[in-house]
């Protein structure tokens, strides 16, 4: 005898998960970064609103710093392989 318990899995998000992601504004052509100085891209409604997507090409930054032009890398996932938290770099977004 007695109860038995049927155990389901039970979601929980905190308020701020559950509202629409509205990216950062890029001011006076400053691409706007995270605290590692790179832009969080998972998703393409997350480029911030005044940047532009650039392909990723290795010499894409270098360039764009001889030309003034304020950029910085697209992380656009993780790679765990060998690395663990190895960064995954996508395209260079550039601020106009």
């Amino acid at each position: 005898g007695g109860c038995e318990f049927i155990r389901e899995d039970l979601e929980l998000f905190g308020y701020w998960q559950t509202e629409p992601y509205v990216p950062p504004v890029a001011k006076n052509g400053i691409v706007p970064r995270n605290a590692y100085g790179n832009v969080d891209l998972y998703q393409k409604c997350m480029l911030p609103k005044g940047t532009v997507l650039l392909e990723s090409k290795p010499f894409l930054l270098r360039l764009a710093n001889r030309m003034n032009i304020d950029c910085a890398p697209g992380v656009i996932g993780f790679a765990f392989k060998k690395h663990p938290n190895r960064i995954s770099f996508g395209p260079v977004i550039g601020g106009y």
